[in-house]
C-alpha cells in the first residue's frame, strides 16, 4: 500500500482493532463486527475502534459484539442512507467496561479464546481445500486412499 493510495481516504489500523462494517444492503443482513488479526486497511463502509491499550483489544471487540443489537438498531434509526454507519451514531454506543487493571486482566482470556477461534478457523479452512481437493481424485480412482492419507498427513 503507498502513501498515495493511503492519502486518498484509506487507512491503517493495527492488529487488535475492532472493525464495524455495514454493507449498503440492509442493516440487519449487512452489519459485521470483527477484530483484526494483523494490520488492515480499508476505505469506506468500514469504521476502527483502535484500543488505547493493546491488551483491550478482546474485550472493546466483546463489548461490541454483545452490543450488536443495540448498534443494529442505531443504524437503522439512525435517519441516514441504508447501509451508513455515521462516527455519531457509533459514539453514542454505551458499555460498560471495568478499571483499566480488571480490564487487562480480561482481556488476556479473551485474546486467548480469540486466538483458540483464528486457529480452528484456520485448520477448518485447510481441512476444506484437502477436501475439495483430494475428494475428486479418490473418486475418479486417480488417488488411492493411502496415497491420500499420506498427503494429509504431510500436511496436517
Amino acid at each position: 500500500m503507498t502513501e498515495h493510495v493511503i492519502g486518498r481516504g484509506t487507512k491503517i489500523v493495527p492488529a487488535g482493532s475492532t472493525l464495524i462494517m455495514v454493507h449498503r444492503t440492509s442493516p440487519h443482513d449487512g452489519m459485521r463486527i470483527t477484530q483484526a488479526q494483523r494490520d488492515v486497511t480499508f476505505n469506506q463502509n468500514v469504521k476502527a475502534l483502535v484500543p488505547m491499550i493493546t491488551d483491550l483489544g478482546a474485550l472493546i471487540f466483546s463489548g461490541h459484539l454483545d452490543a450488536a443489537g443495540e448498534l443494529h438498531n442505531a443504524v437503522e434509526s439512525s435517519g441516514h442512507e441504508v447501509g451508513r454507519l455515521p462516527s455519531a451514531t457509533l459514539d453514542k454506543l454505551m458499555f460498560t467496561c471495568p478499571p483499566d487493571d480488571t480490564a487487562t486482566d480480561l482481556g488476556a482470556p479473551l485474546s486467548g479464546l480469540n486466538a483458540t477461534l483464528r486457529s480452528n478457523e484456520e485448520q477448518s479452512r485447510t481441512l476444506a481445500a484437502l477436501r475439495d481437493t483430494l475428494l475428486p481424485k479418490l473418486m475418479s480412482g486417480e488417488m488411492r486412499v493411502h496415497e491420500a492419507e499420506q498427503r494429509v498427513a504431510e500436511i496436517v
